[in-house]
């Protein structure tokens, strides 16, 4: 059942994927949130240990 409300509303997403403004790789740098400092992110040399275990 959900499926069919899916396709019977694709010409809707097809249409507004269509109309959407495409924006410079500044404009969506400029739009993302501050999530820390480049310190956090730090890529930190040597021994690399398993985040999986």
């Amino acid at each position: 059942m959900p499926d069919l409300i899916v396709r019977k509303r694709v010409p809707e997403i097809i249409e507004a994927l269509l109309v959407l403004k495409k924006r410079s790789l500044a404009e969506v740098l400029a739009t993302m949130p501050n999530v820390g400092q480049d310190s956090d992110f730090a890529r930190i040399q040597g021994k690399q240990q398993n985040p999986f275990t």
